[in-house]
C-alpha cells in the first residue's frame, strides 16, 4: 500500500475504528473499549496507517490508549486468577496487549515458582566460563547432527 500511494495509485482513508467516534470513545475510557472486536492488530495497523498518512494525533492517540490500558493487563495477568479477572479482561485486548498479558501471567508464575523454591537454580552459562564452545558441545544420541573430529 505504501508504494503504491506513494505513486498516486490508490487513495488511502482511514478505518472507521480509527474515525472520530473511535477516538473519542478511546478519549472517555479506554479500558471499555473492546479494541479485538474493532480489529485484532489494532495498535500495529493504527501505528502503520499514521505513519502512512503522517497523522501524529492518530499516533500520539494511540500510544496514549495503550499507555492507559497496558496497566490494568498486566495487574489481571498478575494478581487477577485466570479464571475470574483474567479471563474478564481478555476479551478486550488486542493482539499486542495479548502478549502483554501472556508474558506477566507467565513472569508472575516464574516468580511465585522461585519464591517457593521450585524453580530450577540460576547458574553460569558454560560459554561465559569458556569451558567449551558451542562447535564441541556434547550432543545427545538421537541428534541428527554429528560432532566435527578434532584436529591435533
Amino acid at each position: 500500500v505504501e508504494t503504491l500511494a506513494s505513486r498516486g495509485a490508490v487513495e488511502v482513508h482511514l478505518p472507521r475504528c480509527y474515525g472520530l467516534r473511535a477516538r473519542n470513545d478511546l478519549r472517555a475510557d479506554s479500558g471499555s473499549v473492546s479494541l479485538h472486536k474493532a480489529c485484532a492488530f489494532y495498535y500495529k495497523l493504527g501505528l502503520s496507517l499514521a505513519g502512512l498518512l503522517a497523522d501524529q494525533r492518530l499516533a500520539a492517540m494511540l500510544l496514549k490508549a495503550f499507555s492507559e490500558r497496558c496497566w490494568p493487563a498486566v495487574d489481571a495477568a498478575v494478581y487477577g486468577s485466570a479464571m475470574e479477572k483474567g479471563a474478564e479482561v481478555m476479551h478486550k485486548l488486542d493482539a499486542m496487549e495479548r502478549e502483554l498479558f501472556f508474558a506477566s501471567h507467565g513472569m508472575a508464575i516464574a516468580v511465585n515458582r522461585y519464591k517457593e523454591r521450585h524453580a530450577n537454580k540460576i547458574s553460569t552459562s558454560r560459554t561465559v566460563l569458556g569451558k567449551r564452545s558451542a562447535s564441541h558441545a556434547q550432543l545427545p544420541d538421537s541428534s541428527p547432527i554429528t560432532p566435527r573430529p578434532r584436529i591435533r
